[in-house]
């Protein structure tokens, strides 16, 4: 055992490595520590790091450090009946263990300080698995004391399967929140304040919470996915965090959880405290500020109570961060966009599936279940919302979400579906029979959807906007409705009860990305946005019988590009003779299925 001193300061005040050597293994364990521990705190590492692991050491070989010489050390090492031996100036030389090599293991571990400057304790198990692994490849045998530090949510030591090492969240790296959390400092007012809020946990029974989503203002400056947190931007702060503080009943019931040395270490704020203090602090930061930005959707009593918040409101200073954020958020990264093209395959992959299962299970909810498992068993964290699964009539309800209905033969069914991953949404719509055919009405109609998405891509460029665009499809569809007689006139005011919906909306973090950036905004090349003309005739509709009861809307994922767009949901099929062929040739299980349904049948007499 020895120690390497004279180290950099880290955020937790490291400024020595206590370097162990198995002596049978070669193996080498490294353990970050202050010089100034006491003999009883080397103790107490000395019995997890070690005892714990790797059981009680038969013999320990050091040169006379003073901490391994005491009385107390002896004692405790004697109770645990381990027998000392000290040398002079070096480790000892069995098993070819020389002086040159200690120097050389001195030497690497320097160096790599050297390239992590004061973040070197984080990087510790990395670079003790290395030289391991590295050292013991030689002999075919490998062995390491890593331990994995639970930060609440996953990072590249605890889930190397989801996150590259740099990464903060699963394809976005440290580096990018920072330049975010610059860009955000950049559009702030020079003596700004900024507060926003994680997202609360809400409950669905008094101990059965809902599944928890995190904000996305502040998943997209912090990284930080766990709920709890409050971080706080500023030019004279820069970035600060107020982290919970979790208890061993909070550790027991829900598991670890961030907090302050994640913050620093972790999240790379530039400050961070207790949440408990933040009565005590946040109030300074605000009297200094003349306008108070905060996340409106996440408020909290914690910080609006405050007298300097209360005053500023009074007074007309404080506004709604997401003027900024949305800013921000509206042109995607190339990170962003490679997790969005993935939200969308999946998306697209999960409903291809389902229309493929539709024939043989023509049931709203066995549909809906069926694309909530095929995204989630590609990647997704979760659903972007309750899948709409609209069978008939109940395709003319826009935003349609009981999916309890079985679907009768000869009906269209409306899906409209998107997933989550990694903080990132898809949204796609098809219509089609299960059946395997459109009737002659459902047809006409479908006709001149597709005709309208078509034309509406054609227009998706740099400079439109998704008004002119939503115009066009209104004077097509108009135009149309009138010529298949659902509509008296172009003019109908009966229109906006068939059609009450945009053409489309911004896309990113959340559904309705970006709700303050305006329709009429110009697009640019970064932008996310849906093509989803549609056509909803409720049954009670007074128009020709025929088209009553029929919904039907076909949306598209659209980035906008230099040179105009690159539609992200292409591979789900949308022509009438593409979608029927799929239908009657490559549905899934179809005597499999009518077998159980008659199966069904017969035990329910």
């Amino acid at each position: 055992m020895d120690f390497v001193s004279g180290l950099p300061r880290t955020v937790k005040g490291h400024d020595s490595i206590w370097v162990i050597v198995d002596r049978m293994t070669k193996s080498s364990h490294y353990l970050p520590m202050r010089k100034t521990y006491t003999v009883d705190k080397l103790a107490e590492i000395y019995i997890q790091e070690i005892v714990k692991l790797h059981g009680v050491p038969l013999s320990i070989v050091s040169d006379r450090d003073s901490r391994f010489s005491s009385t107390f050390w002896k004692k405790l090492q004697e109770g645990l009946g381990t027998r000392l031996k000290f040398s002079i100036a070096m480790h000892p030389q069995t098993y070819g263990q020389t002086k040159r090599t200690n120097q050389t293991l001195e030497d690497m571990l320097r160096a790599c300080v050297l390239d992590f400057h004061r973040s070197w304790s984080r990087y510790l198990p990395l670079i003790e698995f290395s030289y391991n692994n590295s050292y013991q490849a030689v002999k075919r045998c490998t062995y390491c004391t890593i331990k994995v530090v639970d930060i609440g949510q996953p990072s590249p030591a605890s889930h190397p399967q989801l996150l590259k090492g740099g990464e903060l969240t699963p394809g976005t790296s440290s580096e990018e929140y920072v330049l975010r959390r610059k860009n955000f400092l950049e559009l702030l007012p020079e003596k700004g304040l900024a507060i926003i809020a994680a997202a609360p946990v809400k409950m669905m029974t008094g101990v059965v919470p809902y599944t928890f989503r995190q904000d996305a203002d502040y998943l997209y400056i912090t990284g930080c996915q766990q709920a709890g947190g409050l971080a706080v931007l500023g030019h004279e702060c820069g970035f600060c965090m107020f982290m919970p503080e979790a208890n061993s009943h909070d550790v027991i019931w829900e598991g670890k959880t961030a907090g302050v040395d994640e913050a620093l270490e972790i999240f790379k704020a530039e400050r961070a405290y207790p949440k408990r203090k933040l009565r005590e602090i946040l109030p300074d930061m605000m009297k200094s500020s003349s306008t108070l930005f905060h996340n409106v959707r996440t408020s909290i009593p914690a910080y609006m109570d405050l007298e300097p918040f209360q005053k500023a409101a009074y007074h007309g200073k404080v506004k709604d961060v997401s003027d900024i954020t949305h800013e921000l958020r509206l042109i995607k990264s190339p990170a962003e966009l490679k997790l969005m093209r993935e939200s969308a395959a999946i998306g697209c992959q999960a409903l291809l599936q389902t229309m493929l299962h539709s024939k043989t299970y023509p049931y709203e909810a066995i549909l809906s279940a069926k694309v909530e498992y095929e995204c989630k068993i590609r990647g997704a964290q979760r659903m972007a919302f309750n899948p709409v699964v609209g069978g008939g009539s109940n395709g003319s309800v826009v935003h349609y979400s009981r999916n309890d209905q079985k679907i009768k033969d000869g009906d269209l069914v409306l899906m409209d579906i998107g997933c989550e991953l990694h903080g990132y949404v898809s949204d796609l719509t098809r219509t089609w029979p299960p059946c395997g055919s459109f009737s002659s009405p459902q047809e006409d109609l479908y006709e001149l959807i597709l005709q309208t998405n078509k034309e509406s891509l054609k227009l998706c460029k740099p400079g439109a906007s998704i008004q002119q665009i939503h115009n066009y499809s209104v004077a097509m569809l108009r135009k149309g409705l009138n010529e298949i007689g659902i509509l008296k006139s172009e003019a109908s005011h009966s229109y906006h009860q068939l059609n009450p919906t945009s053409i489309g909306h911004y896309l990113g973090m959340d559904v309705h990305d970006c709700s303050t950036v305006s329709y009429n905004r110009p697009l640019k090349p970064g932008v996310v946005i849906t093509i989803e003309p549609g056509i909803y005739i409720p049954s009670s509709f007074d128009g020709p019988e025929r088209y009553q009861g029929i919904g039907i809307r076909i949306e598209d994922e659209v980035l906008i590009t230099d040179s105009g767009y690159e539609v992200l949901t292409a591979s789900v099929p949308k022509e009438v003779k593409q979608i029927e062929s799929l239908l009657n040739n490559f549905s899934y299980g179809m005597e499999v299925g009518m077998d159980r349904r008659n199966n069904t049948r017969v035990a329910s007499k």
